[in-house]
């Protein structure tokens, strides 16, 4: 993966893909909504690897989270048209 201003990395196991166009106060919101399901995400599951979150914001918000644990990656969306309510919901699509 090359890094462009679309691409944003949190750490060593984050990646935020297409957040190019979200203004500054909604950055500062959606990181730590992220943060905080990872941090739970890596808790619940030791062999947490990484996490790449994609947002689509062509037609409303579509957020899709890749997630790696104990290599295997799994995939969740969710499609609003309010970005939080997408984040949120493809977060709580992990079970």
């Amino acid at each position: 993966m090359t890094e462009n201003e679309a691409t944003i990395k949190l750490g060593d196991k984050i990646v935020l893909e297409g957040f190019k166009n979200m203004d500054n106060a909604s950055m500062v919101i959606a990181k730590k909504i992220i943060g905080n399901y990872t941090r739970k995400i890596s808790d619940e599951n030791p062999k947490f690897e990484n996490l790449t979150l994609e947002l689509d914001d062509s037609k409303g918000f579509k957020s899709t989270i890749k997630l790696k644990i104990d290599g295997k990656e799994k995939e969740f969306t969710n499609s609003n048209s309010n970005f939080f309510m997408s984040l949120d919901g493809a977060f709580k699509n992990i079970k």
